[in-house]
């Protein structure tokens, strides 16, 4: 049951019984749309026949005889009891023979009746077996004779099996007064049945055609939809700790490329995750390693010593400042994610170097430098900017000795500036500049060094958010280079997300 139900609501099958509705839909006004159109196709050809009759009785009053109305002529002539022919008759005679020759030259269609009318009775009909409503006597017949103008109408059968009449009645007078008529007749319901009957068949070939349309648009639209079954599968058994399982990206179009963007999604969910379980693993080892100092300090501190007691509070505040700078980086790179990361506004260059080496200077005895300071605005977060900078000058300062030199300078490089910090200390060893930038890394060269192993990797995410690049160029003891490469103008986007 639960099969079924599911089955019921595959996007597939509601989408085959949106097209079905829409059908029987079109169905149900269409079809009494065609019928209508057939039955007026059906009337106007038979007014055209119609026409064509009266047309042809018309030329023959106007004499235009040809060779085989003039044989027919020749061969009413022959019995002297006739009257001579004209095509003007004065006479009900001479209109019986005129009406004669007419009738013995047309061979009206089926379902139509050719009847003619001398005087006010019956004369002769083509064919010669009428319906029952238009013989002799009848309501209809007795309606249509004595009718003494041109008319073209239509008038309803009480016979099922006839329909109705279409008829037109050709008055013939002699001066001003009607000596007879030409009635042509057309019961409409065996031609419209013939045309229904043709319509049916062509309504039955349809509806199977359309029926396997439908039935092949459902199995195409599987097809179609495997990959949303497939994605659905994948979410269903996708979890924190698995998040490996990918999409096979079918052909083009809607989706694949919502098959590409989950898998994008997945792959940024399992970097975040990655990155997550990394943040809590590099966080955990470094806090637990204060914690243990304080721990132990205070196991072991003499609460009758006033010395002891002074140096273990001094100590116990050194490690809580290093536990409360941790947290501090911690929380600067969890806010780069935070669309207020950045506060950004127009920035001269020159001057925010100039600002940045005022700052340093104190910080060590070096050989401090400037470099290069084409003038140059940049778009940016000033302050987190300053950051990045003084970050790098501080990595510098513990890698560098007071007769080394460090230095800071900036250019513009086409629709990019650089920002570099340089310095001639020791170098970073080649396998550990592929993880400078990693959160809580250390150099192997100076495994205990001071600081959390955050500075760089908040460098990283500053000039992320800006849109730009950070790049490590060094050799050991010779010193390091580190360049910050930005965009003048940055996207809107990268204005105000960290997103890298």
């Amino acid at each position: 049951m639960a099969r079924a139900k599911g089955w019921f609501w595959e996007a597939r099958t509601r989408i085959l019984l949106g097209y079905v509705g829409l059908l029987v839909g079109l169905l149900l006004i269409g079809v009494p749309l065609m019928r209508y159109q057939v039955i007026a196709g059906v009337d106007v050809r038979v007014r055209e026949d119609i026409e064509e009759e009266v047309e042809a009785f018309r030329k023959i009053r106007a004499g235009e005889i040809d060779d085989i109305d003039r044989a027919n002529i020749d061969f009413l002539q022959e019995d002297d009891s006739r009257a001579k022919f004209t095509p003007q008759p004065q006479t009900e005679e001479e209109l019986q023979t005129l009406l004669e020759v007419f009738l013995r030259r047309r061979i009206p269609e089926d379902d139509t009746f050719l009847i003619a009318v001398v005087g006010s009775g019956f004369y002769k009909s083509s064919p010669r077996a009428l319906p029952e409503a238009l013989r002799p006597k009848q309501p209809l017949f007795e309606k249509l004779k004595d009718i003494n103008q041109e008319t073209f109408a239509t008038l309803p059968s009480n016979q099922p099996e006839i329909g109705s009449f279409i008829y037109k009645v050709e008055p013939i007078r002699q001066g001003n007064q009607v000596i007879g008529r030409l009635l042509i007749v057309h019961a409409t319901q065996g031609e419209r049945h013939e045309a229904f009957d043709a319509l049916q068949e062509v309504i039955q070939v349809l509806s199977g055609l359309v029926l396997l349309a439908l039935l092949l648009g459902w199995w195409l639209s599987g097809r179609v939809l495997a990959p949303l079954r497939s994605l659905t599968l994948t979410a269903q058994q996708v979890s924190d700790s698995d998040l490996s399982r990918r999409i096979p990206v079918q052909g083009q179009g809607e989706i694949a490329a919502l098959t590409t963007t989950f898998n994008n999604m997945l792959t940024r969910l399992d970097a975040a995750f990655q990155t997550q379980r990394n943040l809590l693993n590099d966080a955990g080892h470094e806090l637990r390693t204060p914690i243990t100092i304080i721990r132990g300090h205070l196991e072991l501190m003499a609460d009758d010593d006033p010395v002891e007691v002074s140096e273990t509070r001094d100590l116990l505040i050194d490690e809580l400042d290093r536990m409360s700078r941790l947290v501090d980086e911690l929380i600067l790179l969890a806010r780069r994610e935070q669309p207020n990361f950045l506060h950004p506004d127009h920035i001269d260059l020159p001057a925010l170097i100039d600002e940045v080496f005022v700052k340093v200077v104190p910080l060590a005895e070096r050989n401090w430098q400037l470099e290069g300071k084409p003038p140059a605005q940049l778009w940016g977060d000033r302050q987190r900017l300053t950051e990045a900078i003084l970050n790098l000058v501080e990595n510098a300062v513990r890698h560098t000795k007071s007769s080394d030199t460090i230095a800071i300078g900036c250019d513009r490089v086409g629709p990019q500036v650089q920002i570099w910090v340089r310095d001639t200390g020791s170098g970073i060893a080649p396998a550990d500049q592929e993880r400078i930038f990693e959160r809580f890394f250390r150099s192997t060269q100076q495994p205990r060094a001071e600081g959390a192993g955050l500075g760089l990797a908040i460098v990283q995410a500053i000039v992320q958010a800006h849109g730009g690049t950070v790049a490590v160029s060094s050799e050991l003891s010779r010193g390091s280079t580190f360049t910050l490469r930005l965009p003048i103008n940055p996207l809107t986007e990268t204005k105000s997300t960290a997103t890298p």
